[in-house]
């Protein structure tokens, strides 16, 4: 008997082999060689889409998971329920990805009244903090201010809102 491994657990042993050929996939992971669970996913990523791998990773998880109810808890599922968990966990994981929503590519202006602060810091023979200021009006150009002058600005804005608040 093979020593328990990850990648025993995941790929080698008879129970995870049987979930592998019932699940969409139908892999012959006995067949596969692989030294750990790391190039076992590197050398499937050559031949299945970016789909085909996240469903082998949930059913990876699927089996580890189920492996761990057995191990801790004494409770043991047929094949085919820890299939239908894997594939029914990876068909809510496509729905919620598909409602991410994708932020643009690149710089945009912040609306109009806002400005937007990009700042770093670094450490060298003195300490040293910077901020770029971008406005959202585009007839002004962003450019690199120092604390006091941001501070001063943020007053003097928050003092601006407050009197046009009170108008």
């Amino acid at each position: 008997m093979e020593p328990e491994s990850t990648i025993h657990v995941l790929k080698g042993c008879p129970w995870a082999s049987g979930i592998w050929l019932l699940c969409p996939l139908a892999l012959h992971t006995q067949q596969m060689q692989a030294l750990n669970f790391s190039d076992w996913v590197k050398e499937m990523g050559k031949c299945l889409d970016e789909e085909q791998l996240e469903l082998m990773l949930v059913v990876a998880w699927a089996l580890w998971s189920d492996r761990n109810l057995l191990l801790f808890q004494d409770i043991q599922n047929y094949p085919v329920d820890v299939v239908n968990k894997a594939i029914s966990f990876f068909e809510e994981y496509k729905k919620e990805k598909l409602k991410i929503v994708q932020t643009p590519i690149g710089w945009q202006a912040p609306p109009h009244g806002v400005y937007k602060i990009n700042t770093d810091a670094a450490i060298f023979n003195q300490q040293g903090i910077g901020c770029l200021l971008h406005p959202a009006l585009p007839s002004l150009t962003s450019r690199a201010i120092d604390l006091d002058e941001l501070a001063v600005a943020a007053l003097f804005s928050f003092l601006k809102q407050g009197i046009s608040f009170h108008s």
